[in-house]
């Protein structure tokens, strides 16, 4: 396993928190990893660790930077960042390229394991392509997320042969366990994706 795929199957489940969570646990075991961000609609990783949001991933798509240029240093021992890159609204038309295929190499060849956090795979079509030449894709489920959505989300990985072996159930609190008034309560998410999910 040298390359792990955090994804959602909407907005607001909590994936670029288990990517960043992931990344820095393996790198305190001294493994070299590097945090990748394909977000394209709505990055944040760069936000995160205080960087710039190019060059990054896009940039070395496009053949405008280099690999050594795009990375930058984690304040976390053997962490390395690739931010989404300047060109993050082009980074869906750029999955499945023959230049995004040597990048992923490169990162294979570079570090012991990489870590994307994708867009989440119900809105854009890049984080199913990205998920269908990575080794493992981690599904990140808020618990008061309703059941269709993930479905969806995980017919659309096995469609393109995604490995999901499991799936991450965040935010479980005392709440979930209980039943109030007869009723479970959802909640919709727009979080800037430009469409708004609703309940049921």
């Amino acid at each position: 396993m040298r390359t792990i795929l955090v994804t959602s199957a909407r907005p607001a489940e909590g994936k670029t928190t288990v990517a960043v969570n992931l990344a820095t646990v393996l790198a305190l075991a001294e493994k070299e990893i590097v945090l990748v961000d394909t977000d394209f609609q709505l990055p944040q990783i760069h936000l995160l660790y205080g960087l710039d949001q190019g060059p990054g991933f896009t940039d070395v798509c496009a053949g405008e930077a280099s690999l050594e240029e795009a990375l930058s240093p984690a304040d976390v021992p053997h962490l390395s960042v690739l931010p989404v890159g300047r060109q993050a609204e082009e980074g869906d038309d750029m999955m499945g390229s023959a230049r995004m295929h040597q990048l992923l190499a490169e990162l294979k060849q570079r570090f012991d394991l990489v870590v994307f956090d994708s867009a989440p795979v119900n809105y854009f079509a890049g984080a199913a392509q990205l998920a269908a030449v990575t080794d493992v894709v981690l599904l990140v489920v808020r618990s008061r997320t309703y059941a269709a959505p993930v479905q969806h989300a995980l017919r659309t990985l096995e469609t393109v042969g995604a490995n999901v072996p499991g799936i991450v159930l965040n935010d479980v609190t005392a709440v979930d366990r209980e039943v109030v008034g007869g009723y479970h309560y959802g909640y919709g998410y727009g979080y800037g994706y430009g469409r708004k999910e609703k309940p049921g």
